[in-house]
């Protein structure tokens, strides 16, 4: 994972949940358990964003506004 994260200059934190993926996914709210899959969360624990899929620039900055606000 560090060497993919680095291949694609990922500089924000990435979550591995190994065997409790899957039912981690699920209670977040991913129904169908695919990949990409990502969370943005606030300062208070709260989930923001939720989006099953590719995570396009407008897609990370509304995210990342929703999560600072």
């Amino acid at each position: 994972m560090r060497e993919f994260a680095k291949a694609y200059d990922m500089d924000y934190p990435v979550v591995l949940a190994r065997d409790k993926g899957m039912p981690l996914m699920q209670a977040l709210g991913n129904t169908r358990a695919g990949l990409p899959f990502t969370v943005a969360i606030d300062r208070k624990g709260n989930i923001v964003t939720k989006k099953l899929g590719v995570m396009r620039k407008t897609d990370i900055e509304a995210a990342a506004e929703a999560a600072l606000k």
